[in-house]
């Protein structure tokens, strides 16, 4: 029964007990009297009243809330009748600009996986099959269906069955044929600090990485920004695998009292004058390229959060995952900054 009905009960309960107890006398409101009351005609009242209520009840068949306050929705009853599927179909809301259009499908590429979403016709489960084999089901009952799929091998050509199924239990699959992306290079950008709380342009960092198995020398690498091949050249210094570099100016302090100070095993890689020629903007902020000595793009930030904050830095999630994944950047989730201290 839903809590409002049962509060309604409650309360008339309550107003018969309360006229019981003043029956045969009168209740006195600012210095009167009401009426003599016959108690049996009231209660004889109330009870229809009551009972209606009571009916109300057994016949509402909107969900009870739960403890949030919220309605939760059921699960479908199963139809013996029904023996149509589900059918597959475009999302409701469309492909954003960072997804392709595969078919009924919506497909955001990883280097080792995708996103998938996808709608239906009717409420259903929705399972992501691989040879035969779920690598991701989704329990709840919808219309409008989001699928992970991890694990794959990066720059290849992939073939999922999307599967649909109603309380019913009657399915559909789909065949989906996407790519994944290449793999990230070995040496990523990882951290970027485009406005620091202490002294601009001389605080500011880039943070890279060697996710690979070999040593590389930056000897003749670019950092650029915005994409213009005009940046500044890096000197030789070598990064170990597993090793994380700051690209500083030659006037950055490691002991500034405003910022955080780089993790002790921090590769310096100091360059003349502030980085990229000017300084990095942090109003809007800017896109920042990696290039290696043969003029081949090694990585990047694309600058997809929007404005930088004083001390907050933007930093990759996975370096193994794509530049431009929007979900793969965020801000320090301390307001601050982490300069030669990654966490994978």
């Amino acid at each position: 029964m839903p809590c409002t009905l049962e509060r309604k009960i409650v309360v008339k309960q309550a107003v018969m007990v309360m006229l019981l107890l003043i029956a045969g006398g009168c209740l006195l409101i600012a210095g009167g009297c009401l009426p003599d009351i016959d108690i049996r005609d009231e209660m004889d009242a109330s009870v229809p009243a009551l009972e209606e209520d009571e009916e109300e009840a057994e016949n509402d068949t909107t969900a009870a809330p739960d403890e949030e306050g919220e309605n939760t929705e059921a699960v479908p009853e199963a139809d013996p009748n029904d023996k149509t599927p589900p059918a597959i179909k475009a999302p409701s809301t469309g492909c954003s600009a960072h997804e392709t259009a595969v078919d009924d499908f919506c497909v955001g590429a990883t280097s080792h996986g995708a996103a998938v979403r996808f709608g239906t016709d009717e409420v259903s489960t929705a399972s992501a099959l691989l040879s035969g084999k779920a690598v991701f089901s989704e329990e709840s009952f919808t219309t409008d269906h989001w699928l992970a799929v991890h694990g794959l091998e990066p720059g290849q050509d992939h073939a999922l069955e999307i599967e649909a199924k109603d309380a019913s239990g009657n399915s559909s699959v789909k065949e989906l044929e996407f790519s994944t992306l290449d793999a990230a290079g070995s040496i990523v950008i990882t951290e970027i600090l485009m406005d620091p709380a202490g002294a601009e342009p001389a605080q500011e960092f880039i943070e890279v990485y060697n996710q690979g198995t070999e040593s590389t020398s930056l000897s003749g690498w670019m950092i650029d920004d915005n994409g213009d091949m005009d940046g500044d050249v890096l000197p030789d210094v070598s990064l170990a695998p597993g090793a994380v570099g700051l690209i500083v100016s030659d006037s950055f302090d490691a002991n500034s009292a405003e910022d955080v100070s780089p993790a002790p095993d921090s590769v310096m890689i100091i360059i003349s004058g502030s980085l990229c020629s000017s300084g990095l903007k942090n109003d809007t902020g800017e896109s920042v390229q990696l290039y290696d000595a043969a003029g081949g793009l090694m990585s990047a930030f694309p600058n997809l959060l929007g404005k930088h904050n004083e001390g907050c830095s933007a930093q990759r999630i996975d370096p193994g995952a794509p530049d431009e994944d929007p979900a793969n950047w965020q801000w320090d989730p301390q307001a601050s900054s982490t300069p030669g201290s990654i966490s994978w």
